[in-house]
């Protein structure tokens, strides 16, 4: 290694925090130094620093199938399909069954009064039904569709075989009566482009109807008996999982064939640029698997990337700091999200749900995270430099491990493990002290670092200590 004089050495020290969120829609050396490149297993608990994630824990016994509903019966019970049955839980610990034997498909699910408090329940193969929290009764007059959602008015229902882009809409307060004239009917939602529904939601007063190209809006008249008008909103904004469909306090959400859209009034706007890396990785052939469930505040969008076809990988929006963080990226194969009286759920293939962002392991297992800084070339692109320390301000509590790679590409593809001593651990923030050697890392023009580990976390900022080189030329 060469020798420079004392005066010609440029001492430098900069530090970063990752307060500014994800962002994979530009270049690394074009974002903000506080940005997070890559990572998984964060959420906003702790924001400006960045907190590992809750965990999540076995909610009850699995299910004797694929969990194709999860949904809840006001803010009384959990209901699942399982398979080939329903069931309902209050208690988190016993799975109920609901009489009958289904299809082992897809439902939907919306609460209504029907004499009192009811789960409407429909899917294609068989048909309409609703459960009073002890009995479950057919609705023969409902259609067979895909979708359903309510208002204080009436029920809705589109995805009927062969009237795929019409919906059904019962009569006056009564989900049971979907013929009578001038009182339950229909209307169809035409495109140009054509194509089908993709989804129902009852949203601020009116139903706001999608296909994957485009929505619309179904206003009620103001007389019971007059029939609804739907008015297009966009053509080129659509849904493309109903399952993504969640109010995140006054907005709705849900993610569109190369965005994501929060929703509000009549209107739509994308707010899905800075994870647009993750939204081109989307398995097109199951990107209708993609589901969300969301808190006042925040949404947690699920989706499949790469060969998965069911989601894989969980991204976080808060929408009070309008920034995104990479929630998990090792989802177990789960395919529906829900809420209930503000708690998260989510069920999957295995029959099994959990209770979501619930104590510090998944499932008994450590929570594992990383997280990934931007190209750092501290002021001076065109000299070589030597990085020979850096300072981790957070909170590593023990039993957490912790990895620190640094990299002088900014691909991704060369990483160094700098090897170190670390101070004990403990419950409240401290700085971690790290000598990187300076025959494990080369000299670089600019250099990028990744933490990584398993377990509770908090990272409040990482301080950089390095040497400019003198340019030759």
């Amino acid at each position: 290694m060469a020798i420079w004089k004392e005066d010609r050495n440029k001492n430098k020290r900069n530090a970063n925090n990752f307060s500014n969120g994800l962002n994979t829609v530009n270049s690394p050396f074009f974002v903000d130094e506080n940005t997070v490149i890559d990572g998984y297993g964060f959420d906003f608990e702790a924001f400006p620093a960045i907190q590992v994630r809750g965990g999540r824990t076995n909610y009850g016994p699995a299910g004797s199938g694929r969990i194709n509903l999860l949904t809840s019966y006001g803010n009384k019970y959990l209901v699942r399909a399982a398979g080939t049955s329903l069931q309902y839980n209050n208690s988190g610990t016993t799975w109920t069954n609901i009489s009958g034997a289904y299809a082992n498909v897809e439902w939907a699910a919306a609460n209504f009064d029907v004499n009192g408090p009811a789960l409407l329940l429909l899917n294609p193969t068989n048909g309409g039904y609703y459960w009073n929290g002890s009995t479950i009764t057919a609705i023969s007059q409902m259609p067979k569709g895909k979708y359903m959602t309510t208002d204080n008015l009436r029920v809705y229902v589109a995805g009927k075989a062969g009237e795929e882009d019409y919906v059904y809409y019962s009569a006056f307060q009564n989900a049971l009566d979907f013929t009578t004239p001038e009182n339950s009917g229909v209307v169809q939602y035409y495109t140009a482009s054509g194509g089908n529904i993709t989804g129902l939601h009852s949203f601020n007063g009116a139903i706001w109807v999608f296909k994957s190209d485009s929505f619309a809006i179904i206003y009620h008249t103001g007389n019971s008996d007059i029939t609804y008008r739907l008015v297009p909103m966009s053509d080129n904004i659509g849904c493309v999982s109903s399952k993504t469909l969640a109010e995140v306090g006054p907005y709705l959400m849900w993610l569109g064939m190369d965005d994501v859209y929060v929703g509000a009034g009549d209107a739509a706007r994308g707010v899905g640029s800075m994870i647009r890396r993750f939204l081109k990785q989307i398995n097109p052939a199951a990107v209708e698997n993609s589901f969300a469930f969301s808190t006042t505040r925040r949404y947690y969008l699920c989706i499949p990337t790469g060969t998965n076809v069911q989601p894989n990988l969980c991204l976080v929006y808060d929408y009070e700091y309008r920034q995104w963080l990479p929630h998990t990226g090792n989802l177990p194969t789960l395919t529906w999200g829900a809420t209930l009286n503000g708690v998260n759920y989510a069920g999957g293939t295995t029959g099994q749900v959990y209770k979501m962002n619930d104590g510090t392991t998944d499932s008994g297992q450590p929570i594992p995270w990383m997280v990934q800084s931007r190209p750092f070339d501290e002021g001076m692109k065109e000299a070589e430099k030597e990085l020979y320390e850096l300072h981790l301000l957070g909170m590593f509590p023990a039993g957490t491990t912790l990895n620190v790679d640094v990299s002088p590409r900014d691909d991704g593809t060369e990483w160094y493990r700098i090897d170190y001593n670390p101070i004990s651990t403990s419950g409240v923030t401290q700085n971690k002290n790290l000598i990187v050697p300076l025959d494990t890392v080369p000299l670089c023009h600019y250099y990028a670092y990744k933490l990584s580990g398993a377990g509770p976390a908090v990272v409040e900022e990482v301080q950089r200590y390095s040497r400019i080189l003198p340019v030759m030329h």
